[in-house]
């Protein structure tokens, strides 16, 4: 059985290891890579994803936001299903993913633009007139 640790300790092998931003094991995040990782490089609905993940956790069947998030926000290699989008001569429909491993970050995802520590929000909120 793969385990949050096991899947942990394949990714400290990856060169991108300190760039990805790990969720916390039990979370929605952290069972939605789980779920990725032990499915890794196959085509897997988001339906699928976020049954799984809710009855690990035990709650109702929601939108889990963390299965488009983990990629882009986090760094994780996913493919997004779309118009024209092939995986291994595959299409990968709209509303399924494939989740390729550790070794690359996601094609769209951004350090610097991730960089949280230098944020002011006073002065966010000001530049958006307080809304």
């Amino acid at each position: 059985m793969t385990t949050y640790k096991k899947m942990l300790s394949e990714a400290r092998k990856s060169k991108h290891y300190g760039q990805f931003k790990f969720p916390a094991e039990n979370t929605q995040a952290g069972q939605c890579l789980l779920f990725y990782y032990k499915h890794m490089n196959k085509i897997i609905s988001k339906q699928n994803i976020e049954s799984h993940v809710c009855d690990k956790l035990g709650i109702s069947t929601r939108d889990v936001q963390a299965v488009r998030h983990l990629g882009k926000q986090s760094g994780f290699d996913i493919i997004q299903g779309g118009r024209g989008v092939i995986f291994n001569g595959k299409s990968v429909k709209k509303g399924y993913y494939v989740f390729r491993g550790f070794e690359k970050l996601n094609a769209y995802f951004s350090l610097s633009r991730r960089e949280e520590k230098d944020l002011d929000f006073k002065k966010l909120k000001e530049k958006f007139n307080y809304q």
